[in-house]
């Protein structure tokens, strides 16, 4: 084999090489910034909820000083933050969703 085609040869490969390497290196620093945003996604949905949860057991247990359609809007509020609480469950990634695909 030719000298010069070896030298080729080898230059396209550490290239290739060189080019799935910046491509990991790119999926990488997405997928820790998609999972840092879905934690602070999920941390400020679990903080409104119990917002939300103590704005309506204030208006229930001070309920002389507020309508009565707000009362029974805080009551709804409450019954259903509490079975959300209850029933949520963490939603997870299907595996291998954000894997680089071999090529070639």
């Amino acid at each position: 084999m030719n000298k010069n085609v070896l030298a080729v040869r080898i230059q396209r490969a550490a290239e290739r090489l060189r080019q799935e390497h910046e491509s990991f290196e790119q999926r990488k620093f997405q997928e820790a910034r998609w999972f840092n945003l879905s934690l602070v996604n999920g941390y400020s949905s679990v903080i409104s909820r119990l917002v939300v949860l103590g704005v309506a057991s204030y208006v229930l247990l001070n309920n002389a000083g507020f309508p009565t359609s707000v009362v029974a809007s805080a009551g709804v509020a409450l019954f259903v933050g509490f079975m959300k609480l209850r029933t949520q469950r963490p939603r997870r990634e299907p595996a291998g969703k954000m894997r680089l695909r071999r090529s070639g």
